[in-house]
């Protein structure tokens, strides 16, 4: 599934904000939050989005998706994808394997 190119110009424009990256930086991670969030009220679930260099190009390493959960709700990932380590969470399933439906899941984010 391709990327949208609004994310991407988004991407962008938050890496190439002040401080500058050096040279030898080889990850990035952005968090994306609404600050008016909230259990009550709900909004847009925080997602941390992290980048990593590899031959002058960057790619996805990992995107969490967080939300409230719980009797005394805190925020929890409640979807995370990594490609380096190879794994689809879902909070109300778990652990899924990158093999069959999950590895579809894993693929259609990559």
């Amino acid at each position: 599934m391709p990327v949208s190119q609004e994310l991407i110009n988004i991407i962008f424009s938050e890496i190439c904000k002040k401080p500058p990256l050096k040279p030898n930086n080889y990850a990035i991670t952005l968090l994306f939050k609404d600050i008016n969030y909230s259990f009550e009220n709900g909004g847009f679930h925080p997602v941390e989005i992290r980048l990593i260099s590899r031959n002058d190009e960057w790619y996805f390493d990992y995107i969490t998706d967080f939300k409230y959960m719980g009797i005394d709700p805190e925020l929890e990932k409640e979807i995370d994808i990594s490609w380096s380590q190879r794994y689809v969470f879902l909070s109300y399933a778990g652990d899924l394997p990158t093999r069959g439906r999950a590895r579809r899941l894993h693929d259609l984010a990559a």
